[in-house]
């Protein structure tokens, strides 16, 4: 469903809502109304038949009261719930467009807090805010006006009750509630930064004798945090005091004014119960519309933030019209790797992919000055180059990498087999050029599914393979459950280097033909036998116990090694495996 025709179903739907608990507080203060109009009139002990309007008015509205609130939770819930299905895809789909270049300067706290509540904020404030406060302004407007109608001088008490009930005692509340969560929030800052300093420095401390005045401090503040923390709760119980005071300050008001109102004939004695009853009734829509008043400027902070991310401009613009996908390029053979005799890739033929790069120009998002200038790269189908960082230096690879897979807007041209990378779709490099790093995540799923991640429709025996061509063939025999074994929260079941080597399988079961191996080195002390390298295993797998064996894993595809270590190329037997070495920065 289009964006516009979703919200459109939305709309309607909590218009339902709307209606349905706009009739059942009109339900609720009828009922009320047509009991007291029962009782008066039941006090003169008239024929049966006089009554029986009332009778049937008092049964009408209290089972419609029951069967419109039903009909309105229902519904309400249903267009939230769907609502919020539509907020979350729509939130994912936009953090998945912008990422990493177009939430620079985001902090991982406010990411965080849009994930976990602003998206469910969204259809909250929709369910316990607009619907509740649609409703209760509806049903209070409609017993103003019949209060009016009964009795001019009693409307007036009422809407006054309820403006200050339902509107001005919340907005008090709130406005009083986020002064005391700053004074909360600055005193539990000061509290972890004194405890925090006190733990770093606390044998000095105890060793100068200064440790008690330094509890005694801690103690202060943790005294005004405790206080700040209470405060809340008086606002909130004189928030809803307010809203229950401003209502029943209503009913003697009413009774004054119709007692009145009967002594000089403007007003039947009949219904001088009504008029009294009425505001009491009101406490309800009063209740009503304080809460969603309150959720109401409670939810605004998660709009915001909602609407901020969602109008975050892309970093990387597509074409208006993209350039059809590029045609399947004639086979390249795979070549030899690093001298190793006989190595080739087991995928040998796959379609060459020409990368062009002449004066690429790009800053990253939220930085000063261009990160990468004047980079002129040549990449022909099954080239192998390394691009180091300088000396002291390090700007450029991360853009880089970015800009390669149409991540980030650029200046200059980055071609593809001829075709500018700017006119082609996003998914559509993406499904060509591919990215193997280091910080891959690994889910709290089987090692298949891990790795299946990549090509769903893949079966077994292709993972296995993807697995093995990337070195972890004994990793694999040695798992309990074999492909079925899961990896645990977060992949806490393997290491850095099998984390890799993940990333790596993933990326020969997609078959990227060109292929970006983002600083795929460890420190070197883990490694202390870089020259053992590209051989294959007895299982004809090749072995990714060094960082240099990815590259005869990867034989056969452009490939792209971004690493920011100095450009050490002949101590470096990674770089040394390489065919051209270029130096950023």
């Amino acid at each position: 469903m289009r964006p516009r025709a979703a919200e459109g179903a939305f709309r309607a739907r909590f218009g339902v809502a709307i209606a349905a608990g706009t009739g059942a507080l009109a339900c609720a203060l009828g009922l009320v109304a047509s009991s007291a109009w029962l009782i008066s009139q039941a006090s003169g002990r008239p024929q049966a038949h006089h009554l029986l309007v009332a009778i049937v008015a008092v049964q009408v509205f209290g089972l419609g009261r029951c069967v419109l609130r039903y009909a309105e939770r229902l519904t309400a819930h249903d267009a939230a719930l769907r609502l919020l299905a539509s907020a979350r895809v729509r939130l994912y789909e936009r953090l998945a467009a912008l990422a990493p270049a177009g939430l620079h300067g985001w902090r991982y706290g406010r990411l965080l807090r849009l994930l976990a509540g602003s998206a469910d904020g969204i259809a909250d404030r929709r369910l316990t805010a607009t619907v509740p406060l649609a409703a209760a302004s509806f049903a209070g407007l409609a017993v103003v006006a019949f209060e009016w109608w009964l009795l001019p001088g009693a409307g007036v008490a009422l809407l006054a009750a309820l403006l200050t009930g339902g509107v001005a005692a919340p907005w008090g509340r709130h406005r009083l509630a986020v002064r005391a969560e700053r004074r909360v929030t600055r005193h539990r800052s000061d509290l972890a930064g004194m405890t925090r300093e006190t733990l770093r420095g606390l044998p000095e401390l105890i060793a100068c004798g200064a440790a008690p005045q330094r509890l005694h401090g801690m103690r202060r503040v943790d005294t005004a945090l405790c206080t700040a923390e209470r405060r809340p709760a008086w606002t909130a119980g004189l928030g809803s005091a307010m809203t229950v005071l401003a209502t029943g300050a209503a009913v003697p008001a009413a009774l004054l004014l119709g007692a009145h109102a009967v002594r000089g004939g403007r007003l039947d004695a009949t219904l001088l119960p009504v008029v009294v009853l009425i505001p009491l009734a009101s406490v309800e829509t009063a209740g009503a519309l304080a809460a969603a008043a309150r959720q109401a400027l409670r939810s605004r902070a998660d709009s915001a933030l909602l609407r901020a991310v969602l109008n975050v401009p892309d970093p990387a613009t597509g074409p208006v019209e993209p350039a059809e996908p590029l045609p399947v390029p004639p086979a390249v053979p795979a070549p030899r790797i690093g001298g190793a005799a006989g190595l080739r890739d087991a995928t040998a033929g796959r379609p060459g992919y020409a990368l062009s790069l002449r004066g690429l120009r790009a800053v990253w998002p939220g930085t000063d000055g261009e990160n990468l200038t004047g980079l002129d790269l040549e990449l022909p189908p099954g080239r192998r180059v390394a691009v180091v960082r300088s000396d002291g230096g390090g700007a450029g690879q991360s853009t880089l990498v970015a800009v390669l897979l149409r991540l980030l807007d650029y200046e200059g041209s980055v071609t593809l087999n001829g075709v500018e990378l700017r006119d082609l779709a996003g998914d559509d490099v993406r499904g060509i050029i591919g990215l193997c790093t280091r910080g891959a995540h690994v889910f709290d799923a089987t090692a298949a599914d891990n790795v299946r991640i990549a090509e769903p429709g893949a079966n077994d025996a292709e993972v296995s393979s993807a697995l093995r061509r990337a070195g972890l063939g004994s990793w694999q025999a040695a798992l309990p459950d074999g492909l079925a074994t899961r990896l645990g929260e977060h992949g806490r079941a393997v290491s850095g280097g099998e984390r890799l080597r993940i990333a790596l399988a993933r990326a020969l079961l997609a078959d990227f033909p060109v292929l970006i191996l983002d600083e795929p080195e460890p420190c070197p002390d883990q490694w202390p036998d870089l020259d053992n390298c590209g051989r294959p295993g007895a299982d004809g797998a090749v072995p990714v116990d060094q960082p240099a064996d990815l590259l005869a894993a990867t034989a056969g595809r452009t490939v792209l090694l971004v690493t920011r270590r100095g450009p050490t190329p002949g101590a470096d037997a990674m770089l040394r495996r390489v065919d051209e070495v270029i130096t950023l920065g």
